[in-house]
Formats: C-alpha cells, structure tokens, sequence
C-alpha cells in the first residue's frame, strides 16, 4: 500500500473515517530534511540541508563526546550530521532515513493537544517533516502528507531504520 495512501482523514461531520486514495500521484516527494553542522553537535553553525531518502558518503563516525555525529559528505558539502538520521540502504550505501509515524498519530490543526483533530496517521506512514517547537521528539512538529499539513506531537515521530537509536 502506498505510504499516502494510509493517511485517513477525520471528515468535517465526525460520522467516520474516510481512506483518501484519489489525487496521490502528483503529491509532493518526502524530503524530511537532516541538518549539516560544521561540527559535531548542535551548537555548530548549519552549513547545509540534506533531504530524505538522499544516498550520503559516511566520512566517519564518532565516540566519546562525540558519540551520535557523523561525519559525511553530500554533494559539495562535507559536514556532520546526527547520526539517528541515518539508515543502511543496500549492501555498502547510507541514505539519510525517511520520517514515519511511530504509532496511530492525530494530526491536529495546530501544536496542541487542545487543536482540533484535522487527520490521522496509521503506523508507520512517511510525511514530510517541518519545524518542530521545542525541540525533536519533545514537543510538537509540523508535518505533511500529499495536501493534509498539522502537527503531530514528536513522540510519535522517528527516523525509519537508522543506524543509531
């Protein structure tokens, strides 16, 4: 089944649930970006942006006080990048791993729990992350699948098979 096509949307009247399956080959790629430091963590200054799914060559990876950051190179860019964003992708490639729901996740109209209830997620749908308020994980995040955008709190989102958990 297509990741889009797990998205159930809540219709305006309540009376149930409705699958979208129309319309969902022109929706938009998943690019749920990693950000690129100069440095090993995230006091660095950003230097780039790499969006999912993007094959990357992994320079080295770090321990001690630098456990979790990679070292990688993207195209031009040479920099570091947590390394939770990072899954193995066939026998010697490293992609920067997809965003997905962890759970049945509501999609709320705005970063709250008091916001209306705009959609639904199933486990494991792809979306397109956006900015995150306070912070990955620990507060809410603007997502998007194909034309349905809202907030999702962060605990139900990951990084699908990374490297590091």
């Amino acid at each position: 089944m297509s990741k889009l096509k797990r998205f159930v949307m809540i219709n305006g009247l309540g009376a149930g649930l409705l699958a979208l399956s129309a319309g969902f080959a022109d929706a938009s790629p998943v690019t749920s970006p990693a950000t690129v430091y100069s440095g090993p963590g995230l006091t660095w200054p950003v230097i780039a942006e790499i969006p999912a799914g993007a094959d990357v060559n992994v320079l080295n990876c770090y321990a001690g006080w630098e456990q979790g950051w990679c070292q990688v190179r993207y195209h031009k860019v040479t920099g570091f990048v947590e390394g939770g964003v990072l899954a193995p992708s066939g026998a010697e490639n490293v992609i920067v791993a997809p965003v997905v729901t962890r759970d049945l996740a509501n999609v709320r109209k705005g970063p709250g729990t008091n916001w209306p209830i705009v959609g639904v997620l199933v486990p494991g749908s792809e979306v397109n992350l956006g900015r995150c308020v306070q912070g990955w994980l620990s507060g809410w995040c603007r997502v998007q699948l194909g034309d349905v955008s809202g907030w999702v709190h962060g605990s139900l989102l990951k990084r699908k098979g990374t490297i590091f958990d």
